[in-house]
């Protein structure tokens, strides 16, 4: 099972979007919509890696009408983010 948590970064709201860049060096990546509740999700719990069927869960709780394919949208979202160098990926055995 693939889970996910942030990498060392700095983030500032503008107002409507989250800006968030990885350190030391970046990059910059503006993050929009429920993307930044789920980089919020994450950030609640810096110590433990998320997979994508628990941000899922979790954004269910927090926001109504949530898509049924949302595990498969967030897996997406979370693998564009650790190449940008936002998030670490970590491989568990389901065992």
């Amino acid at each position: 099972m693939t889970r996910y948590r942030l990498r060392p970064l700095v983030s500032d709201w503008d107002g409507e979007d989250l800006w968030v860049g990885a350190l030391p060096h970046g990059p910059i990546t503006r993050i929009q919509g429920v993307g930044a509740l789920v980089l919020e999700l994450l950030a609640e719990t810096p110590d433990r890696a998320a997979s994508p069927a628990e941000l899922a869960d979790r954004l269910r709780q927090e926001v109504e009408d949530v898509p049924e394919d949302a595990e498969q949208i967030i897996t997406v979202f979370l693998a564009e983010l650790d190449m940008g160098g936002i998030l670490e990926t970590i491989e568990e055995d389901a065992a």
